[in-house]
């Protein structure tokens, strides 16, 4: 793979063209690497995956992340070729029915699949009496995880930074919906002062909130999860030279405001004024999920999944029957 980049100085048109048919190539290999990948990551994460490849170094990141934007605005690459974030995704969207027999057969087929892989008429939780959600800081580490969560029921969800009241205040009330005598919410961010502050505080945050919600959150544990500063060192995962937060400022900087707290200069003693960001994870898929997997392990055996996945055989067998039954008779 070639990473295009332009030479110095007018360009020619041979130069022109060269340059154009290497951008061309470029996002033709992209698009074979996305089926490999096996879920959309961001113009950034793109940039992890590719160092991981050995296709480009650390001093390209930017040139990437520009190049994929700008194949995705002149058609290069598909529009949608990064992840969305979901929270920007319009609601209320509808269409017309316009082959009613067409729609009744995918209706059908659909919820024979629903009772076959999906139906639960009770969950993990309720034979564990233990309840896991995972935060994550990047929206690349939503496609990564998500297989893990599906498999273990866990929510997963993108914290963005600081999480605002009404993200806390839904954790909670899940939390306390859940019946379970223990909840564990696990927490994956960036490995910066600010991402270790985050996961420090994010159990007392939970804590201000229980007079609003009228729920006592001493059974909620916080499990920071994921970038730790071994995990970086044997995975040899990418340092950022910079502290720069998602206000664009460098909190290595003596002229931010933040800079002489102590959770920064403590952190600029032992690490440096350099971070991970939590989109480097994806530099090993495999290794990244059997970290998740071995952690949301520790919690729940693979003895309760195994005897909960056979008790729900007997339920969706006899649902699946009725359903064939019921439908029949209807038409």
């Amino acid at each position: 793979m070639k990473l295009p980049k332009r030479k110095g100085g007018r360009q020619s048109v041979a130069a022109a063209k060269a340059y154009q048919d290497d951008c061309k190539n470029f996002a033709d290999e992209l698009i074979v690497f996305s089926q490999s990948v096996g879920f959309k990551i961001s113009a950034r994460g793109w940039a992890y995956h590719l160092e991981s490849e050995n296709l480009i170094d650390k001093s390209e990141f930017d040139i990437v992340e520009n190049l994929i934007n700008g194949f995705r605005k002149n058609g290069t690459l598909p529009v949608d070729f990064t992840a969305q974030d979901k929270a920007r995704s319009p609601e209320g969207l509808v269409g017309a029915d316009y082959n009613v027999s067409l729609e009744l057969s995918y209706q059908r087929n659909k919820t024979i699949r629903f009772i076959n892989n999906t139906y639960k008429p009770h969950l993990l939780k309720d034979t564990t009496d233990i309840y896991i959600e995972l935060l994550v800081e990047k929206v690349d580490l939503i496609g990564l995880f998500k297989p893990i969560c599906k498999r273990f029921q866990i929510p997963l969800s993108n914290a963005r930074g600081w999480s605002d009241i009404n993200t806390r205040a839904d954790i909670i009330k899940r939390c306390s919906e859940s019946g379970c005598s223990r909840a564990v919410l696990l927490y994956c961010g960036d490995f910066d002062p600010m991402g270790l502050e985050i996961s420090k505080h994010l159990k007392n945050n939970l804590k201000q909130l229980e007079d609003a919600t009228d729920i006592d959150t001493s059974f909620i544990e916080v499990q920071r999860f994921g970038l730790e500063h071994n995990y970086i060192i044997e995975n040899n995962l990418i340092w950022t030279d910079n502290l720069m937060t998602s206000g664009k400022k460098d909190l290595s900087n003596p002229k931010h405001k933040d800079h002489k707290k102590d959770y920064v200069q403590n952190y600029i003693k032992k690490y440096g004024a350099r971070k991970v960001e939590a989109n480097a994870m994806i530099k090993d898929i495999p290794k990244a999920r059997d970290l998740l997997l071995t952690t949301v392990l520790s919690l729940v055996s693979e003895d309760d999944l195994e005897s909960y996945e056979e008790s729900l055989v007997e339920p969706r067998k006899e649902l699946l029957e009725e359903f064939k039954n019921q439908w029949s008779e209807e038409v």
